[in-house]
């Protein structure tokens, strides 16, 4: 299990009570730090020595010397399971993330359900334990969040918030992308996933409680959102020009809305930079 810290010790907590009570007890923790203020890193610290000295499960400690993102702490994380010949499928939870007793059961079940499934992801709650989504549906760079009835079913991408990964797929195509830092990434690595002709699941059996984010002033999210998605056109030459702009102009709506709403010009201001980032960047 990685579970990557930046400056939300309080709610890896809260995480890490959650996992240990989990019915399914065959698993090791990495915990990353993206080097966080130092309060944080001292709380981090503390629960992995905590849970060191229990002898209950198996936790290893990864202290990053600067924040990497999402994408570049997660890598660490599995260059250090490489490293030290730690062997197991990867499990990825974000710190806002509750699982249920039975979620890490019911998602390694489905993993190994059939044949040819790379990655896993669950239904997603919010803190009033409605359904947020079960999958997700992509066309070009558009996405849907839906519900089913179905225990599991196919989904276009896996929802970086918690999702389990074959360890042999992640060695066949790698892990993330770190030319996206944070937001698109999880997109990315299921398309390079599908195209390798592994399938991707989502199972309803079990849940997650996703805490709700005041996404509306992450100014990070409006520029990274907009880069990156000039990245994933670049990237993979099927998604269409016309799609890239349609997905651009509703983001340049949002950022306008946003701008006007908190009054602040700021969320205009970094969508501009993350497209004029977008533009100029060169995939390597």
């Amino acid at each position: 299990i990685f579970l990557l810290n930046w400056n939300s010790s309080e709610d890896i907590k809260i995480c890490l009570e959650k996992i240990l009570k989990s019915d399914y007890q065959q698993y090791r923790i990495i915990l990353i730090d993206n080097d966080s203020r130092e309060v944080d890193k001292k709380n981090l610290i503390y629960f992995f020595e905590e849970i060191q000295k229990s002898n209950k499960v198996e936790i290893h400690l990864v202290l990053n010397d600067k924040n990497f993102g999402y994408a570049g702490g997660n890598n660490r994380a599995y260059e250090y399971a490489k490293v030290n010949n730690l062997e197991g499928d990867i499990l990825i939870i974000n710190p806002d993330i509750s699982v249920s007793k039975t979620t890490l059961t019911e998602m390694y079940n489905t993993l190994y359900k059939g044949e040819h499934i790379g990655g896993v992801m669950t239904r997603t709650l919010n803190n009033c334990g409605e359904i947020i989504y079960d999958y997700i549906s992509m066309q070009g760079l558009n996405q849907r969040w839906l519900i089913t009835n179905d225990d599991n079913i196919e989904t276009d991408y896996l929802a970086g918030s918690c999702l389990l990964l074959r360890r042999d797929v992640v060695e066949l195509i790698g892990l993330f992308n770190e030319q996206f830092f944070m937001y698109w990434e999880e997109v990315d690595l299921s398309f390079r996933i599908k195209r390798n002709n592994f399938r991707l699941l989502s199972t309803t059996r079990t849940s997650v409680i996703r805490k709700d984010n005041a996404l509306s002033k992450n100014f990070n999210m409006y520029f990274y959102m907009t880069r990156n998605v000039i990245l994933m056109k670049k990237i993979h030459k099927s998604i269409s020009l016309f799609n890239l702009i349609k997905v651009l102009l509703n983001m340049l709506k949002i950022s306008f809305m946003n701008s006007y709403r908190f009054k602040n010009i700021k969320y205009l201001t970094v969508y501009f930079k993350g497209l004029f980032s977008g533009i100029t960047t060169k995939i390597t």
